[in-house]
């Protein structure tokens, strides 16, 4: 009688183990990533550097550089490039090289708009393409982000 009893409890852990663990650990992962997907649909749409046009979030991005205000100026980029854009601007102002940086950007009228083929992407350029900038639409705060400078 024993010898049962232990034979449906070893047959009751193996399913559980090999048909109802697998089925948990999904669920769970998949609870997992929609908090990450939730956290991150509200940090977008909580998002507020940028315009309502590429024109409006370029003219914003050069008014903080020259305000000196580089922890503002990098939020215009999407935010995978945030960090490397303030790294970057960063590094300039080390080497008392943003004033140039500043300088040599061009007015939004000698900027002009170049055929790019996705919805939510504008792309703009300056001289013979020596400088180009493409801007992607946050469509969550519908605000115009810096995707490359």
């Amino acid at each position: 009688m024993g010898g049962i009893f232990i034979l449906i409890v070893a047959a009751f852990v193996w399913m559980v183990y090999f048909f109802v663990w697998p089925y948990y650990q999904s669920w769970k992962i998949g609870r997992d990533w929609q908090a990450v997907e939730n956290e991150l649909t509200n940090y977008f749409k909580s998002d507020t550097y940028g315009g309502a046009t590429p024109q409006e979030t370029y003219e914003m991005y050069v008014a903080a550089l020259k305000r000196g205000d580089i922890e503002s100026a990098s939020r215009y980029f999407y935010f995978q490039k945030e960090d490397a854009q303030k790294a970057k601007l960063q590094d300039l102002a080390t080497k008392g090289e943003l004033q140039k940086y500043i300088d040599d950007l061009p007015e939004w009228v000698e900027m002009r708009e170049e055929e790019y083929d996705a919805n939510n992407t504008r792309q703009f350029s300056y001289g013979s393409l020596s400088l180009q900038i493409i801007f992607g639409l946050n469509g969550y705060a519908n605000i115009w982000k810096i995707e490359t400078l």
